[in-house]
């Protein structure tokens, strides 16, 4: 047996550190990876072990990585968060460690990541962006347009402060790790983890580590993969993607009747018309959209105190203000008084009278509805039912959806070491 292998425990149920690589078809780094893991668990003075999930290699990776002293499992699902899954699963440390095998991380951060878990931080990201990257080692399309994108996105969405989101090189407690109920089965999972880690009030922290060039070919897809973590970004926050939704289709609505109707309506009036009643409808259709993307998003805020971003706050406080009652009222003066011109000035009935008249009551029923919206979220914001009915569930459940009050969200350091 190895002085690596040395450091491998099996069967002990006081495993310190479990490092986690998955692993498809990496037989030039594997085994070397799992040599500087094991010498990096060995340097922190705890046991550990290194769990390397074989994701369906045909290259004798698995082979490669038992013989260096990994303990060695087989996920026949394909998917970077697939692999992880099962490696987490498979996993007996008090503290996980995740890294690549491709040899793009540097195992010997272990220990201070590890440190950070034991001065009690919950969950430490290696920050390849606060650390330093290799030449050759990220593309400057993923370095200076994609990650700082998707990262910059999901610290808007959910408060974070990560300045490197999509890091391979993580450690968190076994403990804090079963409260995240992790689902996602592609790269996505990177997202997931720091979205569960706001979510569910870890306390985290941010390490400079550095960044290699990999060894064989890379597995990333960018365009594929950078929409699998943005389209799961929008999908954890759904009301907000509604209300997107709706204000793009107010946005079309507006631009197709202030500039596309009037380059038609000398060539055919008839057309106009029914452009402008079909884009009428389009805005009572956007703001309903929007009215129910801000009741659901009213409603994930209620049931999740914890990783609420400014974004989210400016939301709650412009939805539920006084202003919108009098947007309301606005909106419905301008389009009764709009109406009663029409109705009394002389005219020929025509297509542009019936235009007119459309866009008049339009904004009249528009101004109706924002008025009753802004009574139904001011309402739904001042309701206690849903955070009594969060604190009053079982524990497993408040462990899901995020507990506490305002001064509770999840702290988050970047540290230097």
């Amino acid at each position: 047996m190895t002085a690596a292998q040395a450091s491998v425990l099996p069967g002990d149920d006081s495993v310190g550190i479990s490092v986690v690589l998955p692993c498809l078809n990496e037989a030039p780094s594997v085994g070397r990876c799992v040599v500087q893991a094991l010498d990096a668990i060995r340097a922190t003075g705890l046991t550990g072990e290194v769990v390397v999930c074989d994701n369906g290699s045909t290259d004798g990776s698995a082979e490669i990585a038992r013989h260096a002293g990994a303990r060695v499992v087989r996920e026949s699902t394909r998917g970077y968060g697939s692999a992880y899954l099962r490696g987490f699963a498979a996993a007996r440390g008090t503290y996980l460690v995740m890294g690549d095998a491709d040899a793009s991380y540097d195992f010997g951060e272990i220990p201070n990541l590890v440190a950070m878990l034991q001065d009690g931080y919950d969950y430490v990201v290696g920050s390849r962006f606060a650390g330093k990257i290799l030449p050759g080692a990220m593309p400057w399309m993923h370095r200076y347009i994609g990650n700082p994108m998707l990262t910059g996105a999901l610290n808007r969405l959910f408060g974070t402060r990560l300045s490197d989101a999509h890091s391979g090189l993580r450690a968190i407690r076994r403990s804090a790790y079963e409260r995240l109920t992790l689902r996602c089965t592609g790269m996505e999972l990177a997202s997931e983890i720091s979205v569960r880690a706001a979510q569910t009030g870890l306390r985290s922290a941010e390490i400079p580590i550095t960044y290699h060039p990999r060894a064989g070919s890379s597995k990333l897809r960018p365009l594929q993969d950078g929409w699998r973590h943005l389209r799961f970004l929008v999908s954890m926050v759904p009301g907000l993607m509604m209300m997107a939704y709706g204000l793009l289709t107010l946005f079309l609505a507006v631009v197709a009747v202030v500039l596309v109707q009037p380059r038609v309506l000398g060539t055919n009036p008839v057309f106009a018309l029914h452009l402008t009643i079909l884009c009428t409808l389009m805005v009572l259709v956007g703001a309903q959209v929007i009215v129910l993307g801000a009741t659901a998003h009213l409603h994930w805020l209620r049931l999740s105190t914890d990783g609420r971003s400014q974004l989210s706050r400016s939301i709650e406080r412009t939805v539920t203000s006084p202003l919108l009652h009098l947007l309301g009222s606005t909106l419905f003066a301008l389009g009764l008084a709009a109406e009663i011109v029409s109705l009394i000035l002389p005219h020929q009935y025509g297509t542009g009278h019936l235009r007119f008249t459309a866009i008049a009551l339009t904004t009249m029923v528009l101004g109706v509805q924002t008025s009753i919206a802004a009574g139904y979220l001011g309402r739904l914001h001042g309701c206690r039912y849903m955070t009594l009915a969060v604190r009053s569930e079982p524990e497993e459940l408040v462990a899901l959806s995020g507990s506490g009050t305002e001064e509770d969200t999840p702290q988050q350091d970047r540290l230097s070491l």
